[in-house]
């Protein structure tokens, strides 16, 4: 995980969480390609989301709309337990699917950014 930050400023702490570790991963090596932002923890579901955050209380949530166990929307609640829990986190979700922003309801806690995750998208 990427320890640098710049000179004089402390690193935005970042915590991932997608089901897919292809995904994880890539966001991971995208994010440490800056040195303002370090990966402090990743997640699969709903429960690491979770408990991984409250470890490490990150600045900023990355996460999938759709995880385990019912692959619904435990991104999204995951997310708002986080938020609850440390009002300051900025969220971004990620999502293959069109409509999902609909999914995230109350207007206090919308996420910070919504960038859409296509299937078909090479850099």
């Amino acid at each position: 995980m990427n320890d640098i930050a710049a000179p004089g400023e402390r690193a935005i702490d970042v915590f991932l969480a997608d089901d897919n570790l292809i995904v994880r991963e890539g966001v991971r090596a995208i994010i440490e390609r800056h040195p303002d932002l370090r990966v402090v923890g990743m997640a699969a579901d709903y429960d690491e989301v979770v408990s991984g955050a409250t470890a490490t209380e990150p600045q900023v949530l990355v996460t999938d709309v759709r995880m385990p166990p019912s692959f619904h929307r435990e991104g999204i609640d995951a997310a708002k337990e986080v938020r609850k829990r440390y009002p300051g986190t900025g969220v971004v979700v990620l999502s293959q699917y069109p409509r999902s922003s609909r999914r995230w309801s109350g207007r206090s806690s919308r996420p910070a950014s919504w960038p859409p995750r296509r299937r078909n998208c090479w850099a």
